[in-house]
């Protein structure tokens, strides 16, 4: 997918362009969107997937499907696969872009994103704690996504020293504030 990706950008570059609208979008969402708590019997995927598959609400240890009723239904269990599957595309789409606004050399960007891939599960959840510690940390990463996408939109060439020195500055500062709100 990411091969397929970096041919697509390279033979068809309005699509970075298609895809910095996108982090822009996300970004500003951040901002506008208030979060509640939610079942996840009410998201879209899950409707989605019950019109395919019939699905219970009900967990029967490791297994995707049970019988019930003489039927085969699959659990949540099957359901929190494919929301898993479905990030780790979503990510692809996304980082894609984001790593052209830093380079277009194909061995990096395959490489990193890789790299990216192999970690990805690891460090969402340290940064779902950060997020919780940091109350300024979600509005950065919101800035972070307009930034990258602004650059994507308007073509803008940094040195990707000054692109990490930015992004450093936009998170040490969202840390700082944190902190001293707590205090």
């Amino acid at each position: 997918m990411i091969f397929l990706g970096i041919e697509l950008l390279l033979k068809f570059h309005w699509l970075l362009t298609v895809f910095g609208i996108f982090l822009i979008f996300t970004g500003a969402k951040i901002f506008m969107i208030k979060e509640t708590e939610s079942s996840f019997t009410e998201g879209l995927i899950w409707k989605y997937c019950k019109k395919i598959i019939p699905i219970t609400a009900k967990f029967d240890g490791n297994k995707f499907f049970i019988k019930t009723k003489g039927k085969w239904s699959a659990t949540p269990l099957l359901y929190a696969l494919i929301l898993i599957e479905i990030s780790d595309i979503i990510f692809a789409v996304d980082s894609l872009p984001a790593v052209f606004s830093i380079t277009t050399d194909p061995f990096l960007i395959y490489t990193s994103n890789i790299l990216a891939i192999l970690g990805l599960r690891s460090l969402y959840f340290v940064l779902a704690n950060a997020v919780e510690k940091f109350k300024y940390l979600k509005p950065a990463l919101g800035i972070v996504l307009i930034f990258v996408g602004s650059k994507i939109v308007f073509n803008i060439q940094l040195h990707p020293a000054t692109t990490f020195a930015i992004l450093a500055v936009i998170f040490l500062t969202s840390i700082l504030l944190s902190i001293r709100s707590k205090s």
